[in-house]
């Protein structure tokens, strides 16, 4: 070639200006390309000119020819750089005349970082649930927490594998369970062991022929009771844990379609386990009057109950310090009272005055009502 030419090299914004002379091949435009922007190399990328109006691909030798042929008087070409693919190294290579991009043999390699494959949008979801298809594996396999931990791994298991099972014998010995469908042959057979108070398995068929075992977002087994294992530690921190934050957190990240049944009662079950059972509390009511007169000499607690039905009424607290101090308050009585929104509805009345020192004096009397 004699006379001189500028391929101007267009990605995204940025423009690579290439002079083509005599003996220039599209081996060194390319190498020229990969110079200029680090993010590609040979085969990551297609190279483009517009012919009346068409996209002309220059992807061989010939191709680059053409272009120069098709292009006699015209001393600039406008060139497209296109990213078709990600890559990890740059490579610089020679092109045989007429070979493709794809024939390139490779002579150096420039190391990049590789993009993390965890941080592809695309990735298969991977649920809370994942960890219990293998909770029933083998024979001998043994159980610290007894019959009741296999009871929720056996649980489990059947959910994540996608099949129901129906209990044969179920006491707190043995548990011996079978799949739902009479044809198939899976089973599983569990025992304590009396002289080392051990629950293992004794017998397993861990094999389907029923053809049934598919994962499906609802599952008879999953319990409110299983709910409540689950989310225990989340009610814990949040108390105000809604049954609708664990729809959406059992769809996201376990990938089961909750009832709203289920979800509630979970939520229930779980502040049960933590913080008491609320009907239990009452009951203590007996015990926390008495503990605290001996630890509060001089106190006034009386608690109220139905004559008929024996339940909770109303309770009246005031504490000795609290009788000591308002009798130093000025003679005004401001009484205050909030509706209770729980299970049990009710009413907290406080009596409060203000002392010499126009400070508020809270808490003085404490009625408690409970509204039937």
């Amino acid at each position: 070639m004699d006379t001189t030419k500028m391929l101007l090299c267009t990605y995204v914004s940025q423009v690579l200006v290439v002079r083509i002379f005599g003996g220039i091949r599209l081996e060194h435009v390319l190498r020229k390309i990969c110079d200029r922007w680090d993010n590609l190399c040979i085969g990551s990328f297609s190279l483009s000119y517009v012919l009346d109006g068409s996209d002309c691909k220059l992807d061989n030798e010939e191709s680059f020819d053409n272009m120069v042929y098709l292009y006699p008087t015209t001393d600039r070409i406008h060139a497209k750089v296109e990213e078709i693919k990600s890559c990890s190294g740059r490579t610089v290579g020679s092109i045989s005349s007429g070979g493709t991009l794809g024939s390139i043999s490779s002579r150096v390699e420039v190391e990049r970082e590789e993009p993390l494959e965890e941080f592809c949008r695309h990735a298969e979801t991977r649920f809370l649930t994942a960890g219990w298809a293998n909770l029933i594996h083998e024979v001998g396999q043994v159980f610290i927490g007894g019959v009741r931990d296999f009871r929720r791994s056996l649980q489990r298991y059947a959910i994540e594998n996608g099949f129901m099972y129906d209990l044969v014998k179920n006491d707190k010995y043995r548990v011996t369970a079978k799949c739902s469908i009479s044809s198939c042959g899976w089973c599983v057979h569990a025992i304590l062991d009396r002289s080392s108070k051990q629950f293992w398995i004794k017998k397993l068929v861990n094999e389907h022929g029923c053809g049934s075992t598919y994962r499906t977002n609802k599952h008879k087994r999953v319990t409110s009771s299983l709910v409540a294992s689950e989310v225990t530690s989340m009610v814990q921190k949040k108390n105000n844990t809604s049954p609708t934050d664990l729809l959406d957190l059992f769809l996201d990240k376990y990938g089961l379609d909750l009832s709203y049944h289920h979800a509630w009662l979970g939520v229930e079950k779980a502040r049960g386990e933590i913080f008491g059972d609320y009907e239990s509390s009452f009951d203590k009511l007996r015990w926390y009057v008495e503990a605290a007169k001996i630890a509060n000499p001089g106190s006034l607690l009386k608690l109220e109950v139905d004559p008929v039905s024996k339940e909770f009424s109303r309770l009246f607290v005031s504490f000795n310090a609290c009788i000591t101090g308002f009798n130093h308050c000025r003679p005004f009585l401001c009484l205050d009272g909030t509706h209770l929104k729980g299970r049990f509805k009710g009413c907290l009345l406080a009596a409060t005055g203000k002392d010499a020192d126009q400070g508020t004096f809270l808490c003085s009397f404490f009625y408690f009502e409970c509204v039937p």
